[in-house]
């Protein structure tokens, strides 16, 4: 039975629900399971943790590396290395961040750093649907999208301290006792999904375990699925999901209760575990 949610983000990162929120929410929907997978961050988790509830919470974090996102799942919430991962990564981003406000003063929109850290409330970890939130609310934009395309997109920004490589991400995740998951992978660069077979070996030989191929898809995504879907059975990839649910105002494609997986896929995540 599709009842498992293995992607979803609370407002700990670029989400709008509470933990407790996002739980009572995936009650009302029938689910058996999910995981929050807050951007870099398991603040919430100190929140789950004080929650009494039946529907099974699979602990998780979404991990930026430098070429793509990587979910973790299973892992030690104290393991070191996985700590400073998320550590280095949220100082990335708020320098990343704040050059991109800067930035977007050359296209005369005037935005503030305080207003962004308001607007992330209670997150610390800084991101640009954040800055998109700001750009609805000054009257730049009327919807993320648009924010991105005609803002956001157009400033270009490196940060002195850059993402985390993609290797040492997955590698940290496994010594952690926790288990790697491609996410969307349908929103990978042109130049991946051209040579996709070469980097999901890749990305496998460092001890990926999993693959997203469920979840919604924007309809000019769906030409990189059938490919997607035959590579990650010949690499044996086990075949995860979930909604990427963030708050169905700014997203209302990634529907919580919409793009659910097989129970099933929990324990063959958890037979992918290196003892």
């Amino acid at each position: 039975m599709n009842n498992t949610d293995l992607h979803i983000h609370s407002h700990y990162s670029d989400g709008k629900l509470s933990p407790q929120e996002i739980i009572n929410l995936a009650k009302s929907k029938n689910l058996k399971a999910i995981s929050i997978t807050d951007h870099d961050t398991i603040r919430a988790y100190k929140d789950v943790n004080k929650i009494k509830t039946n529907l099974e919470i699979i602990n998780g974090v979404e991990i930026q590396g430098n070429i793509t996102e990587i979910l973790a799942y299973f892992f030690d919430f104290d393991n070191g290395p996985l700590n400073n991962i998320l550590n280095t990564n949220r100082i990335s981003k708020q320098e990343y961040i704040e050059k991109k406000v800067l930035g977007l003063k050359d296209l005369n929109v005037d935005l503030e750093m305080e207003d962004v850290y308001d607007i992330a409330k209670p997150s610390n970890i800084y991101l640009n649907s954040h800055i998109a939130k700001l750009l609805i609310i000054n009257g730049y934009t009327n919807n993320i999208q648009d924010g991105f395309k005609r803002y956001i997109n157009k400033v270009k920004v490196k940060t002195t301290s850059g993402m985390v490589n993609v290797k040492k991400i997955i590698k940290t995740i496994v010594n952690a006792g926790g288990v790697a998951v491609l996410p969307h992978p349908w929103y990978l660069k042109e130049e991946i999904q051209e040579n996709l077979d070469s980097y999901l070996s890749k990305w496998k030989s460092y001890g990926l375990k999993g693959i997203e191929t469920t979840g919604y898809i924007p309809e000019d995504k769906m030409k990189y699925f059938d490919n997607i879907k035959q590579i990650s059975k010949e690499l044996e990839l086990v075949e995860c999901g979930g909604s990427d649910f963030h708050n169905i105002i700014d997203y209302p494609n990634n529907i919580l209760g919409k793009y659910n997986i097989n129970y099933d896929i929990i324990n063959k995540l958890k037979n992918k575990i290196e003892k």
